[in-house]
């Protein structure tokens, strides 16, 4: 599946529970040829990435959600061992 998976007939889930939530959206593709736990690792430089430009203070709660593999390489970034130079924020 590719993240239009999360559309249908008009109706976007991610944007839904976001409102309801009160939260921003992001949608991130992986490279599914790559080992879970690789994607984890660019998963986390990514957030990292994002954290630094982010106009939110990095205390702010966030979440994450992902189908299938999606869930499988958010688990993988959590799963880093600590202090291993990225970050690792919480939820999945």
């Amino acid at each position: 599946m590719s993240d239009l998976g999360w559309q249908r007939d008009g109706h976007d889930h991610g944007e839904m529970l976001a409102q309801e939530l009160g939260y921003a959206t992001l949608a991130l593709n992986y490279n599914s040829g790559l080992h879970v736990s690789d994607n984890g690792e660019q998963l986390a430089s990514l957030l990292e990435q994002l954290v630094s430009g982010w106009p939110v203070p990095r205390g702010t709660n966030w979440s994450s959600s992902g189908h299938s593999m999606g869930g499988l390489v958010a688990r993988a970034r959590r799963a880093m061992p600590p202090g291993a130079g990225r970050w690792r924020g919480c939820g999945a």
